[in-house]
């Protein structure tokens, strides 16, 4: 598969596809502004051209740039053709101990190339503590996050931090109708 232009590195498993459309999403750094996003990209014969990349997550900007971090990205598309992506982010961090993180998922039912066409955010799980992550060389829910559908129906399944002493993470799963 050829990864959009300027794409630097695919994990297995992160792309959707039905025939000849490929929807990919991934986080990348933008180095101008200091922030991490979720970015999309299809394309619509077989992964030999690709749209340019586009940001999807919904995380709010108008908060301090350290709190706009969104990471790890999933993809599936649901029998009717929306386009779901989901993601961790930041947004609800304050000064207070702690790192608070949730997990979205935003959605995509037409024109999925134009960022103005992904809405309907969903909160999935969360707020949870991702300072009580295990360490990995950095906070670690685990390597258990995926998304399915059910018809219509989004399924993502996903890790949260519980308490990292005794518990660092648990592995949760949700229906987003």
């Amino acid at each position: 598969m050829t990864a959009p232009t300027g794409f630097q590195e695919l994990r297995g498993g992160d792309y959707a596809f039905e025939g000849e459309v490929r929807w990919l999403p991934w986080p990348a750094h933008d180095e101008m502004n200091g922030i991490d996003s979720i970015f999309f990209a299809q394309s619509t014969d077989g992964g030999f051209n690709w749209s340019p990349p586009i940001k999807v997550n919904q995380t709010p900007t108008n908060i301090p740039a350290g709190d706009q971090q969104a990471f790890t990205a999933g993809v599936q598309v649901a029998a009717n053709g929306t386009v779901g992506v989901s993601y961790y982010d930041l947004r609800d961090d304050t000064s207070a101990p702690g790192l608070p993180t949730n997990y979205w998922l935003v959605r995509c039912s037409a024109n999925c190339a134009s960022s103005g066409s992904w809405a309907n955010e969903t909160h999935v799980g969360g707020p949870f503590d991702l300072e009580q992550a295990a360490d990995a060389r950095g906070y670690f829910v685990g390597d258990y996050e995926g998304l399915t559908t059910n018809g219509n129906v989004f399924q993502p399944f996903f890790g949260m931090a519980v308490d990292r002493a005794t518990n660092p993470s648990d592995a949760f799963f949700a229906t987003v109708p």
